[in-house]
């Protein structure tokens, strides 16, 4: 007599209750998995649905296959491990998850298609994974994976973004000081104001934002920065914030990083990645990341200086650079890629050192200085230079074998550059202070991919803290190592992380952009 399918079922009831009913974990289902594949799925109760689908060749031998509840500490969320814990696989198995319908109601979430499986794991940033099927009847949510963890159904809520983020953001300050104009067919003096803020941010989960860290600007030295808002996450990822200026932007599924720019005033550019765990070292930091960076080169030589009273010249200098930062584990670094100061891009390299300390932060010397954060896991780094000129620099981790079809969907995307096109000021004046330069731009909207090589734009640009409606449509590639190609008016190259939540991108033609995109739905 088969005497194990009701005892299952009565673990599965038991489980739903939740914790309060009995602390733990519970066992749902149990089978050997052979080489050739198979599924294994919780056995017919409330928790219907929760499965593995494993194909062949996925695993190298036989292996029993585990699916239990685990303890969450929201009751609206249900939360799975599959195990054994941290088994990977050759090809992507797909796990099936299963949330309940008091999360859609308390979190008001109308569109289901904000919902994404999230593997979470004690010693790893939670990680969003790219939705491959969803059943709204059973409440369920499917989503390829190569490892097992900790696996839930979350959307967008305020709650979501709690804790500590290390936030790096680049600015231009329209206040500060300028060098003095210049005589006639002599070179404009280089523009003064160009800034990188970087520190940690508090979110309380309920609505309230810290700010405290340090702020550079044209190669000064660091001073203390600070301040406090308020913010929002809506039920389709849109991220808001209040702090002296307004801010919009995206937070990825699960509330590892968000990302932002300024809705009124000077344009401003933020990626912020959550901090947490102890287990840090230098050799948590290994392989190819894929890294852009933006900012502005003072060696580069200006345009003459106009008649007086006619419009300055656009100042040149804008760099963006786009490229490959191979880490060794143990304290050494090179880069290769390619720089687009102004319009004209060529390779570029270099070398140096750093350091990964127990808590994340990061460290490096190369030609500068420079401080970052390291998600748990080691996916995402996120830095700014502290000596030099202001630097905002993203990497992504390279791996797994992507195509253009893991980019597929809604993605929250923000975008920073200088727009050439712009007038300028008025000449001042020889020995009388010069007029900051105009045209400083972000853009925050979304990019809609098709999965096989179309994308459209739609959102908003603020250029000099005037905004208007900004659309565009264009073409894109991702190739197996995951490098990234659009054209879309301009040319750009960046990197998608494997999965396919998160991608970095720079322009290599056409005037310097620095953008970074996370999923939406």
């Amino acid at each position: 007599m088969n005497t194990w399918m009701p005892r299952l079922c009565l673990l599965a009831l038991l489980a739903l209750m939740g914790p309060a009913c009995g602390a733990g974990k519970v066992l749902l289902a149990s089978q050997l998995v052979t080489a050739a594949g198979g599924t294994v799925v919780v056995p017919g109760s409330t928790l219907t649905g929760v499965q593995v689908d494993i194909p062949a060749g996925a695993l190298a031998a036989s292996e029993t296959i585990t699916i239990s509840q685990v303890p969450s500490s929201d009751p609206d969320v249900l939360k799975f491990e599959f195990g054994p814990d941290g088994t990977t696989f050759a090809v992507p198995v797909t796990v099936t998850i299963k949330y309940l319908d008091q999360y859609l109601t308390n979190n008001s979430i109308v569109d289901t298609d904000t919902l994404h499986v999230v593997a979470t794991n004690p010693n790893v940033a939670p990680e969003t994974l790219k939705t491959s099927a969803k059943n709204d009847t059973d409440n369920t949510v499917s989503a390829q994976t190569t490892h097992f963890t900790g696996f839930s159904v979350q959307g967008y809520s305020t709650a979501m973004l709690s804790g500590d983020y290390f936030m790096s953001a680049y600015t231009y300050e329209t206040g500060t000081t300028q060098l003095n104009a210049a005589a006639t067919t002599f070179p404009q003096p280089l523009p003064k104001g160009f800034s990188v803020i970087y520190g940690s941010l508090h979110f309380d989960g309920a609505g309230a934002v810290t700010f405290t860290g340090s702020k550079r600007t044209d190669a000064g030295g660091a001073a203390p920065n600070s301040g406090s808002g308020t913010y929002s996450v809506l039920a389709d990822g849109t991220f808001g914030m209040n702090a002296g200026s307004s801010f919009t932007g995206s937070v990825l599924a699960g509330g590892s990083m968000v990302i932002f720019s300024s809705n009124n005033n000077q344009p401003q550019i933020s990626v912020a990645v959550k901090v947490g765990g102890t287990t840090f070292s230098t050799a948590s930091l290994s392989g190819s990341y894929g890294t852009e960076s933006y900012m502005y080169e003072t060696g580069i030589t200006q345009p003459a200086t106009p008649t007086v009273g006619t419009p300055a010249v656009p100042p040149l200098g804008f760099t963006s650079t786009v490229g490959t930062l191979t880490f060794d584990g143990a304290g050494n670094v090179s880069f290769t890629g390619t720089k687009n100061t102004d319009g004209s891009s060529g390779a570029d390299s270099g070398s140096g050192t750093y350091t990964v300390n127990s808590g994340g932060t990061f460290s490096m010397t190369a030609g500068a200085t420079f401080t970052g954060s390291l998600l748990a896991g080691g996916s995402i780094l996120v830095w700014a230079s502290t000596s030099n000129q202001p630097q905002l620099s993203i990497s992504v981790k390279k791996g797994g074998t992507l195509s253009a079809a893991s980019l597929t969907g809604t993605y929250g995307t923000v975008m920073y550059r200088f727009e050439g096109a712009t007038t300028q000021p008025a000449t001042q004046v020889a020995g009388q202070p010069s007029i900051h330069p105009n045209g400083f731009t972000s853009t925050v909207g979304t990019l809609t991919f098709d999965g096989i090589n179309s994308v459209n734009f739609s959102g908003t640009t603020n250029t000099d803290g005037s905004g208007s409606p900004s659309v565009g449509s264009g073409t894109y590639t991702v190739a197996a190592d995951g490098t990234f190609g659009m054209t879309a008016g301009s040319s750009f190259s960046g990197l998608v992380l494997e999965g396919g939540s998160v991608f970095i991108w720079c322009s290599t033609s056409g005037g310097p952009q620095i953008g970074v995109s996370v999923l939406r739905k």
